[in-house]
C-alpha cells in the first residue's frame, strides 16, 4: 500500500523515499528523482490514478524542477525542463515537506495535511483542470480517513 501511495505522490510530483541533501540545484534534484525512482517513458499508471492525459510541471520553492507528460495513463515524457503547455502546476514549499511525508506513519494523511496547509499546491491551468484538482484533493482527503 505504501508503494501505491508513494506512486500517487510521485504523480503529484512529490517524491518520497529519498534525501536530496547533496543536490545543488533543481537540475540535480530532478536527475536524482528520475534516476533513483527509475522513472522512464512507457510506465503504465495504476487504474485508481485519476489522470489519463495530462502534463505536470513541478516547482520546488518556486523554481522549476521538471515535468511529466501522461497520455492514455502511460508516461510518455519526463524531464528536467518545464513544459510549455502544462495542464497542472504543482508547487512544493521545500524539501522538508517531502521528508515529512516520507517519514510519516500515515503518508496519505500527512500529504492531505500538507495540501490543507498549502505546503503543497496543485493548480490546474484551466477551469476544468481546477475542478478536477479539487476532486483529486477531495479524494485524497477521503482516502486519508481510511488509511
Amino acid at each position: 500500500m505504501k508503494k501505491q501511495i508513494t506512486f500517487l505522490i510521485i504523480l503529484l510530483f512529490l517524491v518520497s523515499g529519498f534525501s536530496f541533501v547533496f543536490a545543488e540545484d533543481s537540475q540535480d534534484v530532478c536527475q536524482q528523482i528520475i534516476s533513483e525512482l527509475n522513472l522512464e517513458k512507457g510506465i503504465q499508471l495504476p487504474n485508481y490514478v485519476p489522470y489519463k492525459n495530462e502534463i505536470f510541471n513541478i516547482y520546488l520553492s518556486d523554481e522549476s524542477i521538471g515535468h511529466m507528460k501522461i497520455e492514455d495513463k502511460v508516461i510518455v515524457s519526463i524531464g528536467c525542463e518545464e513544459s510549455e503547455n502544462p495542464t497542472y502546476n504543482i508547487y512544493v514549499r521545500d524539501m522538508d515537506i517531502i521528508e515529512d511525508i516520507k517519514n510519516s506513519e500515515k503518508p496519505i494523511e500527512e500529504f492531505n495535511n500538507k495540501l490543507k496547509n498549502k505546503d503543497i499546491v496543485l493548480e490546474g491551468t484551466s477551469v476544468g483542470k481546477k475542478i478536477k484538482g479539487l476532486f483529486t484533493r477531495l479524494g485524497i482527503m477521503i482516502a486519508s480517513w481510511f488509511v
